[in-house]
């Protein structure tokens, strides 16, 4: 009896969204005026980075930017979860790596209970 319950609402809560799907409204490609996207150059692959979560992870993150960098390398999409996002969102506003470890340097000798070291900050 309990299967069949479930069964049948499954079967009538589902019919709703299969429908939905069937003509999808589709943005339109561009707004009046708006200029044409961009495509990519030819001969060189798009490159899209994810950085994921974690506070401790900042520095890694930052570490990966500047290997991008150093290794000319460049980034066309940058999407990241909590530290990654906050790293992503700064790199992405022109900051370059260096400075993005300078400025997590500071804020992290100013909250206190951490040294500089050779190779960045430590506890």
């Amino acid at each position: 009896m309990r299967l069949t319950t479930c069964v049948l609402l499954l079967s009538i809560l589902g019919s709703p969204c299969c429908l939905a799907q069937d003509n999808p409204i589709l943005p339109s490609a561009t707004a009046p005026g708006a200029p044409e996207p961009k495509p990519a150059p030819k001969g060189r692959p798009l490159i899209g980075v994810a950085l994921e979560g974690g506070g401790a992870l900042g520095q890694a993150h930052i570490g990966v930017l500047k290997w991008f960098e150093e290794h000319h390398i460049p980034i066309d999409f940058l999407a990241g979860t909590s530290m990654g996002g906050l790293v992503g969102g700064l790199y992405a506003t022109g900051k370059t790596a260096d400075e993005l470890r300078e400025a997590c340097m500071t804020v992290a000798l100013k909250l206190g209970g951490w040294r500089e070291s050779g190779d960045g900050i430590s506890a």
